[in-house]
């Protein structure tokens, strides 16, 4: 037969076998078929059949029926709205036929989603041109061998059965596996390994045993097959690919041990660099680059080159007391009494920015100049009622006993004479002072409970002392010391107006780090 266009149909003949009909004109072609009585009503297939022998088209299509494909596809992919003109089935037979004369691209030849035909051969992405040859071949020899191929249609897929290598174990070597899958302390994944051997050696196909252990059935017959090559060293795991590691564990170890070291007190150079570190790590046999022992140290959390400001607690026999004295206050305060955490925010300076301020924009922060002229300093001292979080201040030159005293006198002007003031206060010079305790003792409603030394976190006030700080310093400009002042004490009128108490948070559980 020469090149022409192809005419394939199912007739209805004695033998229910296919034939080719040679189609000057497709349409007139069927006609005269039907004419004939040849057709019985089926839809004709039209495909490209330039050089496909006559004898081999016979084959291919009787392997396609005996196998079931085309009803398959009808099944599956019968209401596909990407079908063309001539049906579905039809575009199934171009691609098989493609494929079988040496197509470059057989699957780009149909116009059904590539994937969707990758899944009508079992497979879960578009099919390959040798993965369509190596099909279609198994049909055609199917065929020629008189087999009839029965094809499984579950779930949307259409696969063809592969008869896997029968396992069979021996004792010792069932009593191992059986052992293995009981154990409690044997892993998991060794576990898994040995009941597929298990349901394999009882008969139990791939795909059952997939769903049995939840495995691919791809990994199922990996297992069975390394079984069957290497018995029961074969479910080891194989040595990973790729370069040794070029440092172990006592390479790492001395590292870390080296960026935890302190500098020689005499060095000049107080901390280190990563360089630096390198090289100390090449003197102790280490060799290692900086951006490597970077990389080693960051996945250890070491970070040899930042530094933190600390406070270390000293040793006060009363701290704990002083503190459970204090929180106490604050938690349950005395009946006829009022708590005041009182203290002294110094050296305040009065910055005035040589270039104003730019606000916030659009895709931009607000902007301040850093260069300033300083007006001076100013002091302030400070009294917070703790239950109700009003705050009574006061302006001072100097931080002494004698200003302290009289802050003192104006908050017994400002409580009701009938209440104790409880005063909570650190360890300052001109709180503990022979002249301040000798007024104290003088005025007995004065209740003085000290916070621990150098713990004056502990005192409330400086809660208030950092809002000041970050609401009218931080940002501020002042022409004067004297504007200072009068913002301060502007501020402290308007926050008495909303003034609420500070609420306890701490649950009283042990703190946890974050994570």
């Amino acid at each position: 037969m020469g090149p022409r266009r192809l005419l394939l149909t199912p007739v209805s003949l004695r033998a229910r076998s296919w034939c080719l009909w040679p189609a000057l004109g497709a349409r007139d072609a069927e006609r005269q078929a039907a004419r004939a009585g040849l057709l019985t009503g089926a839809a004709p297939l039209f495909v490209d059949g330039a050089s496909l022998p006559f004898a081999g088209a016979l084959v291919i299509l009787a392997a396609l029926v005996a196998g079931g494909l085309l009803d398959a596809v009808s099944k599956i992919y019968g209401a596909s709205r990407r079908a063309c003109f001539y049906s579905l089935a039809s575009l199934v037979l171009t691609v098989v036929f493609s494929a079988l004369i040496g197509e470059p691209r057989a699957e780009g030849l149909t116009r059904v989603d590539p994937i969707a035909l990758g899944r009508l051969l079992g497979l879960d992405r578009a099919p390959e041109v040798g993965t369509w040859r190596r099909r279609m071949e198994h049909l055609v020899l199917a065929c020629v061998n008189n087999t009839r191929v029965v094809f499984a249609l579950e779930e949307g897929r259409l696969t063809m059965p592969f008869k896997a290598t029968p396992i069979t174990l021996d004792d010792k070597t069932r009593a191992e596996l059986e052992r293995r899958v009981r154990a409690g302390t044997c892993e998991q994944r060794e576990a898994k390994r040995a009941r597929i051997i298990l349901l394999a050696a009882d008969g139990v196909s791939s795909r059952k045993i997939s769903k049995q252990v939840g495995m691919h059935e791809s990994y199922v017959a990996m297992w069975r097959q390394r079984f069957l090559a290497g018995g029961l060293d074969g479910l080891v795991d194989a040595e990973r690919p790729g370069r040794p590691v070029t440092y172990g564990h006592d390479d790492r170890v001395k590292m870390a041990a080296l960026a935890c070291l302190q500098r020689d007190p005499d060095d000049p150079v107080a901390t280190w660099t990563y360089d630096e570190l390198a090289e100390e790590c090449h003197r102790h046999g280490v060799g290692v680059s900086a951006s490597q022992l970077w990389r080693i140290l960051d996945d250890l959390d070491l970070k040899p080159h930042k530094v933190r400001g600390w406070l270390n607690r000293r040793d006060d026999p009363e701290f704990w007391d002083r503190v459970q004295d204090v929180c106490g206050l604050y938690l349950n305060g005395p009946d006829n009494a009022i708590v005041v955490s009182v203290d002294e925010k110094t050296g305040i300076q009065a910055k005035e920015r040589i270039v104003a301020t730019a606000p916030a924009g659009l895709g931009r922060a607000g902007r301040y100049e850093f260069e300033y002229r300083r007006h001076g300093t100013a002091s302030l001292l400070a009294a917070m009622d703790v239950h109700s979080g009003e705050v009574l201040a006061t302006d001072i030159a100097r931080n002494d006993s004698v200003t302290f005293i009289d802050f003192l006198e104006e908050i017994d002007r400002n409580v009701a004479p009938g209440l104790e003031i409880h005063l909570i206060m650190d360890n300052g010079s001109s709180h503990t002072s022979k002249k301040t305790r000798a007024w104290l003792v003088a005025h007995p409603r004065f209740k003085v409970h000290y916070t621990p030394k150098h713990a004056s976190w502990v005192n409330m006030v400086e809660l208030f002392f950092s809002i000041i700080t970050r609401k009218v310093l931080k940002r501020g400009n002042f022409a004067s010391r004297d504007d200072l002042v009068s913002k301060l004490m502007r501020y402290i009128v308007s926050y008495n107006e909303t003034a609420r108490p500070f609420a306890w948070t701490y649950s009283g559980q042990p703190l946890k780090v974050a994570a």
